[in-house]
């Protein structure tokens, strides 16, 4: 599975895909008359809107909500800042959106290719794996809608860094103090946008600085990344402990989707998307005007949330082998998602045709990884621990596919470079087969006689 460390990526071929793949997603954006006015995908859409309009951090749910924390700050923020540039012509915000989308998913993969080039992937199989994801954009209802105004895109691109990172310096016996500062400043970075991808990413790091550095540089470095993460997370709980009066560090949203997650009868269920977007409406505030009303009558989405994970939880207590059950269906379906999952997504089209291409691409990239670290790819440690860590969280919710695009690179280009390999491997063999077959009658000739 070596790949051929020599040759350069050639900029031009990986531009005109790049263009290529662009051109594919606007395209579509524009058929789906979304490329003229920004999408509307979720809470996150209407906190956006909430900043850009009156600067304020609110709505969630519905207009006049009030002020939320049901979702961390940093990708809202940055949509409603491309909202407000735009003034009030949804066309130019339209647009502007869909390049950020862009700009995400260029990011991701441009980093996630030099992360594979550094650990022996050829240029040819990355140059491969580029042309693929731009021509065949099985995320491309995520990539194009969600990523105007979720952080799963900017996530992505952020573990990415801090695994190119991790690959360079667990090669590297002098770290430096600006390499100590990276550390911190990308891990906490990554974990303030989405703690599950900081979560995975901080277990890499706990096992790159463990192997590489004395007892006493690792604490150091641990305490730096502390400090780090407690920058970003203070100004969040401050705000949060003026508007709710206790300093939320990350989201209110736990025990709202514990509780969406966690129903028994889901899996056996006829139509099983049917049966979550009723339970979506009665639980959820804003898929439904029931949920709406039992959480301004619970005393706001904080206390509801939290009523609804506290009677999850007596459930759960309850019924800990059902519930075991429904957490590793749902590890499952992160990695082998079923058709109905897509109706989830903000384009519901297609559904078992994407189940069946991205389950298959994660389970030949999970081979891939398996097979790689058992021929003594060390570094492809660090892919599949961050891999299968940053699936953990979602197996106690329900996994949609914006969730699982955190992995999608990584597997990406761990598949590509397997079945590029090992058709290389085959064809060699296959070759010196022919060539032994070939030289053996010759080799088994009597020398001619001589007198």
């Amino acid at each position: 599975m070596r790949g051929r460390r020599n040759g350069r990526l050639s900029p031009i071929a990986i531009a005109l895909f790049a263009a290529i793949g662009a051109a594919i997603r606007l395209a579509w954006l524009k058929a789906a008359h979304y490329l003229d006015m920004p999408a509307r995908a979720g809470e996150a859409t209407n906190v956006a809107w909430s900043l850009a309009r009156h600067g304020t951090f609110a709505d969630a749910f519905f207009v006049g909500q009030g002020p939320t924390a049901h979702l961390l700050p940093t990708a809202p923020l940055i949509s409603g800042a491309l909202i407000r540039l735009c003034g009030d012509r949804l066309e130019a915000a339209g647009i502007v959106l869909a390049i950020w989308c862009l700009v995400q998913i260029g990011v991701a993969f441009g980093l996630a290719a030099l992360l594979f080039r550094r650990i022996g992937a050829s240029s040819a199989i990355v140059e491969r794996t580029l042309i693929l994801v731009a021509l065949i954009p099985i995320y491309l209802p995520e990539e194009m809608f969600d990523f105007q105004f979720w952080e799963n895109g900017i996530a992505t691109a952020l573990a990415a860094a801090n695994l190119l990172m991790i690959a360079a310096l667990d090669q590297k016996a002098d770290w430096r103090h600006r390499d100590r500062l990276a550390i911190a400043l990308l891990s906490a970075l990554c974990f303030f946008v989405n703690p599950p991808a900081g979560l995975a990413i901080d277990c890499c790091w706990a096992v790159c600085i463990l192997r590489r550095r004395r007892l006493g540089d690792a604490a150091a470095i641990a305490a730096l990344c502390a400090l780090a993460l407690a920058l970003l997370v203070t100004p969040w709980a401050a705000r949060n402990q003026t508007t709710f009066g206790e300093p939320i560090l990350l989201r209110s949203d736990f025990g709202l989707e514990l509780a969406l997650g966690t129903d028994p009868g889901q899996a056996a269920a006829n139509d099983q998307i049917k049966r979550f977007a009723h339970r979506a409406i009665a639980l959820h505030p804003y898929a439904g005007a029931p949920a709406r009303r039992a959480m301004i009558a619970a005393g706001g989405e904080l206390a509801y949330s939290r009523q609804l994970g506290s009677q999850t939880w007596q459930w759960i207590r309850r019924h800990p082998t059902v519930y075991a059950q429904i957490a590793l269906r749902h590890y499952r379906e992160f990695f082998l998602p079923d058709p109905w999952q897509f109706d989830l997504s903000e384009w519901k089209a297609w559904e078992r045709t994407r189940a069946v291409l991205i389950g298959g691409l994660n389970t030949i990239g999970l081979i891939a990884l398996i097979v790689g670290l058992l021929l003594g790819y060390r570094l492809y440690g660090y892919l599949l621990g961050y891999t299968l860590i940053a699936a953990l969280p979602y197996a106690v919710v329900q996994p949609i596919p914006r969730y699982t695009y955190l992995i999608f690179p990584v597997l990406a280009f761990a598949a590509v470079r397997f079945v590029s390999e090992g058709v290389a491997a085959i064809a060699r063999w296959a070759r010196d087969a022919r060539d032994r077959r070939a030289a053996a009658p010759r080799a088994g000739r009597e020398p001619p006689y001589r007198e």
